[in-house]
């Protein structure tokens, strides 16, 4: 076989790969599935800001070796298990494939100015990236997500891992610290003290278990209500209660110790009846946190569960 030959047979096998391409929309390998890369070491600040219908503005600090959440006039300790879980999403998001280059179906992706969530992350004053994260889709059938984003300086809408964005579009409470209590889990309570208002009682463990004075209690209940201390978390954040006039609002406290816990901890329960939720709860764990309550929820656990195991009123 002669080189004219050879010549022939490489363009033709050459224009049956360019054929298969067209037809088949195959990428070349020269696709770049890394669409966003960032050193989280390098992170110091990160702005959310939230797709309607809550359109927050969350701005996440970095100070020392924690961070600090924002939010209009609210400012708190974020938790590190939230931040990490941003920074790992971010920091290596991949591409399935360009699912528009058009910018009239922005729309349809929820990736147009003011649809999906906007993150801008920093390093100092330096914009490392700044993208919108749009639509989730969720295939039942293969169980697999696909979410779709936009750089915010480009056209294209790109088709990612869905599950890799959920945290993305998160609000303001969930970089925050819902604790009430927390303790060791081998923590042992020996003593609880219950006020509300002008009264004060007090319930010790001895060898025969909870005594109320010289009463013997239903010890099983007693430690039913005080385990729940190891892990107390609050549902609902009063960031309109009016701190400076809380002791005009006092209507109790909870103080418990024990072994694990020499010093204790203790949760202050206010009463503002011109709240919709009039019960507010401060942990001296949590000391910057309060949190509310109607007449259920943490109200029933540390206040109306107590009638459970205390001896009947004469």
């Amino acid at each position: 076989m002669n080189n004219k030959t050879l010549f022939f047979i490489f363009l033709g096998l050459l224009a049956i790969y360019g054929l298969s391409q067209v037809f088949t929309g195959k990428r070349t390998s020269n696709f770049d599935t890394e669409l966003i890369q960032v050193d989280t070491s390098q992170v110091s600040r990160i702005i959310v800001k939230t797709k309607p219908p809550a359109s927050e503005e969350i701005t996440l600090q970095r100070e020392g070796d924690g961070w600090i959440a924002s939010s209009g006039s609210v400012n708190t300790k974020a938790t590190g298990t939230a931040i990490q879980a941003l920074l790992s999403n971010i920091r290596l998001i991949q591409t399935k494939y360009i699912a528009s280059n058009s910018e009239e179906k922005w729309a349809d992706y929820e990736v147009g100015e003011g649809q999906g969530t906007r993150i801008q992350v920093f390093a100092g004053e330096t914009l490392l990236e700044d993208f919108i994260s749009g639509r989730f889709a969720f295939d039942q059938q293969a169980q697999t997500g696909t979410s779709y984003i936009r750089l915010s300086s480009g056209k294209e809408v790109y088709a990612v891992d869905g599950f890799q964005t959920l945290t993305l579009g998160q609000g303001f409470n969930s970089y925050r610290n819902r604790m009430l209590t927390n303790t060791p889990p081998n923590a042992d309570f020996a003593e609880v003290t219950i006020q509300k208002e002008d009264d004060s009682l007090t319930l010790s463990k001895g060898p025969s278990g909870w005594m109320f004075e010289d009463q013997l209690l239903d010890s099983m209940k007693v430690e039913n209500y005080v385990q729940q201390f190891t892990n107390l978390r609050g549902e609902t954040f009063a960031d309109d209660f009016d701190e400076l006039a809380a002791a005009n609002y006092r209507f109790g406290q909870v103080s418990l110790k024990g072994p694990q816990l020499p010093e204790g901890f203790s949760i202050a329960i206010y009463r503002d009846t011109t709240r919709i939720n009039p019960f507010v709860f401060q942990s001296s764990q949590n000391p910057e946190t309060w949190f509310d309550s109607d007449s259920t929820g943490l109200f029933q656990q540390l206040v109306k569960g107590i009638v459970d195991f205390l001896p009947p009123t004469e």
